[in-house]
């Protein structure tokens, strides 16, 4: 009887580590994306309180999809998260699912060097650009007007042809090697490595790109 009852016991403490394995296997996690780290929040939307900043390749486990939202022109649902026994939402649009090996080896490799990962493009741009974003310069025409990016998007303008140096325009990732600016009068300048060095050109009406002159080259008009 008692051998019987240990045996029962068995089978039964067996089955249950076996649920549990299961149980453990088939979580949803996921990796994120977010370069400079990902919010936390309290909520599904943007103003929900901060409860902690993730860091860029760290693991979570994805317990909800919450509503759907765009920001900064990006669509894709809010996402209940778990991570180091905390819990809370965050922006969809910046997880990799964790399964896709090939997808999040790219990733890690690319955050390795300190580039930018576009979600979206599925891309990693290189490290002199993810840099320059980081209140970096870009110079216009000869001198005349120079454009500083700021992490968030915005520009600022200054120069010796700016009467009043300000916000003006906006900056993207596109193309899959190059930043874009537009500076907020329809003029759009890129910036883009070339080996060691960086090239700058300007958009022309026939949807063109082309270098334009720097300030000291023989070509400015002063």
């Amino acid at each position: 009887m008692t051998e019987k009852l240990f045996h029962t016991k068995t089978i039964a403490l067996f089955t249950i580590a076996l649920a549990l394995l299961l149980v453990a296997s088939c979580k949803d996690t996921a990796i994120v994306t977010a370069t400079s780290g990902l919010y936390m929040r309290d909520q599904p939307a943007r103003t929900g309180n901060q409860l902690d900043l993730i860091p860029a390749s760290a693991e979570v486990e994805v317990l909800e999809v919450g509503p759907v939202e765009t920001i900064d022109g990006i669509q894709a649902p809010w996402k209940r998260i778990k991570q180091n026994e905390k819990e809370g939402w965050v922006f969809g649009a910046y997880l990799m699912d964790a399964s896709d090996q090939e997808a999040v080896n790219k990733f890690k490799s690319c955050n390795t060097i300190m580039g930018y990962w576009h979600n979206q493009e599925q891309v990693c741009y290189p490290p002199q650009l993810r840099k320059l974003t980081q209140k970096g310069t870009i110079p216009g025409y000869c001198g005349a007007e120079n454009y500083t990016l700021f992490p968030d998007g915005r520009v600022w303008v200054s120069g010796m042809y700016v009467e009043q140096p300000r916000f003006l325009g906006s900056w993207s990732y596109e193309y899959g090697d190059s930043i874009v600016l537009d500076n907020g009068s329809g003029v759009k300048l890129r910036a883009r490595p070339d080996g060691p060095i960086m090239k700058y050109e300007q958009l022309d009406e026939h949807g063109n790109w082309s270098q334009y002159a720097l300030a000291g080259s023989s070509s400015c008009p002063w």
